[in-house]
């Protein structure tokens, strides 16, 4: 794949193009073009949550390709995706012509039971209790339906990744206590593609470019690139 081929950048759920931020300005500092996108009420709050619905992202995710196949007919595109960004990328190369598929933490099994209670653990320990508060948080902060419609685009994207056949880069931090590291091994042995590999990190977390797994992760992401050019 050569370095002008275009990168398409997925967030997760409930988040927004914060959460790749870092791979973006690294991409983009090469030269290389890069497109992202706000998921359809992700901006907005519950109530914006409120109001969409699963076919609403991929409609905006499909939108979006389509619209760079339109201004870069020549060009390959290849799609990064943020946990239930990796579902909608999954999606999208079940259905359209995409020339590669990198998923970063995305779920096919969520929730780490062993590592939230290692969380809390810690917390009673040091007395901070910061990862307590943020589940309690997680818990509350997301409209039923919105979580409901999650749980629909979890069962199209299991599917999907059983249509993808372009090369496939899964990545896993094995510390993430939102998505089970089991949903790696699951993505790579469904995904049809001749070119697919699974790498995980000891230390990155849910947000595995927003902390102490940033650096490896752009490492792992760019060395694919090269090995697909």
């Amino acid at each position: 794949m050569k370095q002008d081929t275009i990168y398409m950048l997925i967030h997760g759920f409930g988040g927004g193009p914060f959460e790749l931020e870092a791979l973006k300005k690294n991409l983009e500092n090469d030269g290389i073009k890069v497109y992202d996108l706000a998921l359809p009420g992700h901006l907005d709050g519950k109530n914006g949550l409120r109001k969409c619905k699963h076919s609403d992202w991929i409609a905006a995710v499909e939108q979006l390709y389509l619209k760079i196949r339109r201004d870069n007919e020549n060009e390959k595109v290849a799609v990064i995706g943020f946990s239930m960004g990796g579902l909608l990328g999954a999606r999208l190369a079940q259905k359209l012509d995409i020339d590669a598929l990198i998923t970063l933490n995305t779920p096919i099994y969520y929730w780490n039971i062993k590592n939230i209670v290692s969380n809390i653990g810690q917390d009673l320990v040091s007395g901070q209790l910061e990862s307590l508060k943020r589940y309690i948080h997680s818990c509350t902060m997301y409209p039923v339906n919105a979580l409901w419609h999650f749980q629909v685009l979890l069962h199209i994207g299991r599917r999907s990744f059983k249509g993808v056949t372009c090369p496939v880069l899964v990545i896993q931090a094995l510390d993430d206590d939102a998505v089970h590291y089991k949903s790696a091994e699951y993505i790579v042995n469904t995904v049809c593609s001749s070119s697919k590999k699974s790498i995980y990190i000891k230390n990155g977390g849910h947000g595995i470019l927003l902390g102490s797994g940033t650096e490896e992760t752009i490492q792992h992401v760019r060395q694919f690139i090269m090995d697909l050019s």
